[in-house]
């Protein structure tokens, strides 16, 4: 009774291996084998995601987890003789794939901090360290192998400014020197490309449609769903909502204009108008409104020549945009609106930080690998989830609460890094005003839905059901005023498979 990733065919196509996730946030998963007839499954090796069989039919690639290091690992097909070929940072490294001649293994990596991108890696089986083959300002949903191992193909994000999630298209990456091919186009999202033996490629195509919406959170989840109200009537894409302190309008991204953009529409009739005005290839992303309402705080990447955001404010009509040169996400305000927490990397670690938004240096808060902070309005308590990657490997979340905010904390929750939408590095949870829930989207199967945690027992609430939509709400949602409804952009996405030669 658990979600099942990853599915990759053994070479003479009698049997799959897939993935499941830990029973548990920050207990290791599970690679297992069962017949293409079905019956009961074999269990391979414990994992940190999903794997891939070399084309001889003889090993399994993986990622594990010993003495406190990630592992790119190699081992039989039944599991046994396991050995780590490369050791890797400890961040989220995924979609290994064996080259054809089975002499290498590209796979992907995300940082998860500043840097609005992820890299594309290969590994010689031989040995020696990881080399890059494309990183720097892409994101990138997937790979596959040239027929004849001369490049890869990566589904790509290269061009779009939308970020929760992006439009990908497909390209051709060569293995050595050479130029990057795009080889699809449009509005159509292009993703987790596969090639056969017999050279076709199948891809899965997204087509999606978001608008923000308010929902109520006190009846039961079907129903809080069938009683949202539409605020916006978008023609494209509309993430990430924040709210104005008197609930008059809510902030969001949206592409209108062709290009990712803070705008703001009025909670009553939907009424839009732009606050940024951005035009370049730069990535705009996750608007917050201040508590005292007079500035918004979001991400660009604007004077940054790879993917990497700082902090900047503008206020609410969009004059007088500044960048604060704070290289940070996972934002937050204290509630007087005089501080801006956001985390930060040193040295892999990852640390809570909070800057004067009126001048001054930033201030550490806290360095224990934490991010995502939610602060009690008078500033009691500070709740913020610990990575638990340098502890167990695996990308999920403890909760916590602390008070004072750099003071000593208690564990409230957990939260598995395969639940978030999008992907593992976008949880941040959002505070009540009265400071009993903790709200975020989680993935339920293969549809995104509202959840709360009491800040008080520590139970988690289902607030809606979307079930059967397929649906996806990502990064940040809001609370209403009353704290009897939550904001969220809501994406109905459609998937469909397409199979091409050549």
């Amino acid at each position: 009774d658990v979600d099942h990733y990853g599915p990759r065919w053994a070479p003479d196509s009698g049997s799959l291996i897939y993935y499941t996730s830990g029973t548990q946030p920050g207990e290791p998963g599970t690679i297992w084998e069962i017949s293409a007839l079905g019956g009961t499954p074999h269990k391979l090796v414990s994992a940190l995601g999903p794997g891939d069989l070399s084309h001889d039919g003889k090993n399994l690639v993986y990622f594990r987890f010993l003495a406190g290091t990630i592992e790119l690992a190699v081992a039989a097909r039944d599991g046994s003789k396991g050995r780590a070929i490369a050791k890797l940072l400890s961040t989220i490294n995924y979609c290994p794939r064996w080259s054809p001649d089975d002499r290498r293994i590209a796979f992907l990596r995300e940082l998860g901090s500043t840097d609005f991108s992820n890299s594309l890696f290969v590994q010689e089986l031989a040995g020696g360290e990881p080399q890059e083959l494309l990183g720097g300002t892409h994101l990138l949903q997937g790979l596959a192998w040239a027929p004849d191992g001369s490049g890869l193909i990566v589904s790509s994000a290269q061009g779009s400014t939308m970020s929760y999630p992006p439009t990908y298209n497909l390209w051709m990456v060569p293995l050595g020197r050479g130029t990057s091919v795009q080889l699809t186009f449009g509005e159509i999202s292009y993703e987790s490309p596969d090639v056969g033996s017999d050279e076709r490629l199948v891809v899965s195509r997204v087509r999606s449609h978001s608008d923000i919406w308010k929902f109520p959170i006190d009846g039961k989840p079907a129903d809080n769903a069938k009683r949202g109200i539409r605020i916006t009537r978008q023609t494209g894409q509309v993430q990430t909502v924040s709210v104005s302190p008197d609930e008059t309008e809510v902030v969001f991204l949206s592409d209108s204009g062709g290009h990712s953009n803070v705008w703001a529409a009025r909670t009553a009739d939907g009424a839009m108008r732009p606050i940024t005005r951005e035009y370049g290839r730069g990535v705009v992303a996750v608007p917050l409104w201040s508590p005292r309402g007079d500035l918004v705080q979001f991400l660009s990447s604007r004077k940054s020549a790879r993917a990497d955001v700082t902090l900047w404010l503008v206020k609410p009509d969009g004059s007088e945009p500044r960048d604060l040169e704070i290289a940070g996400v996972w934002a937050c305000w204290s509630g007087d609106g005089q501080w801006l927490y956001y985390s930060d990397s040193e040295q892999g670690v990852h640390r809570i930080r909070k800057a004067p938004i009126d001048g001054g240096q930033p201030r550490t808060v806290r360095n224990d690998n934490t991010v995502a902070c939610a602060l009690a309005s008078d500033g009691s308590v500070m709740y913020y989830s610990t990575i638990l990657t340098q502890a167990t490997g695996v990308y999920d979340y403890e909760i916590r609460a602390a008070r004072p905010e750099n003071g000593s904390s208690v564990a409230i929750g957990k939260v598995s890094g395969a639940r978030v939408p999008v992907s593992a590095v976008n949880f941040q949870p959002f505070l009540s005003g009265d400071g009993k829930w903790l709200a975020a989207p989680l993935n339920d199967g293969s549809t995104s839905n509202l959840w709360a945690l009491s800040t008080s027992d520590h139970t988690w609430r289902q607030l809606t059901d979307f079930w059967p939509r397929n649906v996806v709400i990502a990064r940040r949602i809001a609370w209403s005023r009353d704290g009897k409804h939550l904001y969220a952009s809501v994406s109905d996405v459609m998937r469909t498979s397409s199979c091409c030669r050549g």
